[in-house]
């Protein structure tokens, strides 16, 4: 007997294409990229898509800006997510680095999260950004175990986790000694590369464990209703 995997579909039009119709369940991955490469945007995107295709409900946790902020930022997209918030389709925790810190850093937060996860039955998840916990914890080994416990911790929810995080994109080359990359099961970069006297934005999915997936990287638009994913066009030739 053949089992099939439990895939989580994006809703981001051209992403599952990379990742052989959706994402498997239960993963933990980073979102990665330069400022203004559509981090956000993307994981954001990735909960509202949940919510109005698939009735998935979702959740965001911002650890270094407002829920007013999303709000606004995201009305480009006519993406109502006050009202989705207040429909209990999405659930928005702010923490900022201090209160973290004070209530005991990624080991309060992981069970916070998780009890929010199972009370609402949140299938996808987000947190931004990993950025925080470079001020909370100095040593790289800390670091790395702070979020190996984080990541743990939720994927006894079997929801997905999707953790943003900004490394320098603005090249092919990207450095990632700065991200706790051993401890995700996928990387997703985001680019936002120089060509003459534009740029243009690609993703790369580096990794993704459990599934087959596309090694090259494809251009993607920021369109009316969110990111389109070019699936079948390549950056480089």
């Amino acid at each position: 007997m053949v089992m099939v995997m439990s895939r989580m579909h994006s809703g981001i039009p051209g992403f599952d294409e990379l990742v052989q119709n959706g994402v498997p369940r239960g993963i933990s991955c980073i979102v990665a990229g330069s400022s203004g490469s559509g981090k956000t945007t993307f994981c954001t995107q990735l909960l509202h898509e949940g919510v109005k295709k698939y009735k998935e409900k979702g959740l965001f946790v911002t650890l270094e800006t407002t829920p007013h902020k999303l709000f606004e930022f995201m009305k480009v997209f006519k993406w109502d997510l006050k009202k989705m918030e207040e429909k209990k389709e999405v659930i928005i925790i702010t923490m900022d680095p201090f209160q973290m810190h004070k209530l005991g850093g990624s080991e309060t937060l992981a069970s916070l999260l998780y009890n929010k996860v199972e009370e609402y039955g949140v299938r996808r998840l987000v947190i931004d950004s990993l950025d925080v916990f470079d001020l909370l914890y100095k040593d790289p080994f800390e670091k790395r175990v702070a979020v190996h416990n984080l990541v743990t911790k939720l994927q006894e929810t079997n929801s997905n986790l999707f953790m943003i995080s900004e490394v320098d994109t603005s090249s092919p080359e990207v450095n990632l000694s700065k991200l706790p990359t051993s401890v995700v099961d996928g990387i997703v970069l985001l680019y936002n590369l120089r060509s003459g006297n534009i740029r243009q934005r690609a993703i790369e999915v580096l990794k993704m464990r459990g599934t087959a997936h596309d090694k090259g990287m494809h251009p993607f638009k920021m369109m009316p209703n969110g990111i389109k994913i070019y699936s079948k066009e390549k950056m480089f030739r």
